[in-house]
């Protein structure tokens, strides 16, 4: 009976630190996830801007060099 309880009190700690390890993936995957998305959203921008360009609607403005 004891032998039994503390199998399954082992199981459950064992069952647990899973839990821990696998929720700590996941917020480092969720922070990965936010900065690919930062990246992502920065780069349509800049080919929205790229292709207006190209299309003649929008003029590219370069600073003068030494200003």
């Amino acid at each position: 009976m004891r032998a039994q309880r503390d199998s399954k009190h082992q199981a459950l700690m064992n069952e647990k630190e899973k839990n821990r390890a696998l929720r700590a993936e996941n917020d480092q995957l969720l922070e990965e996830l936010v900065r690919i998305a930062s990246v992502n959203q920065r780069l349509l921008f800049e080919m929205a801007e790229l292709k207006a360009v190209v299309s003649g609607k929008v003029v590219s403005i370069t600073p003068k060099p030494g200003k």
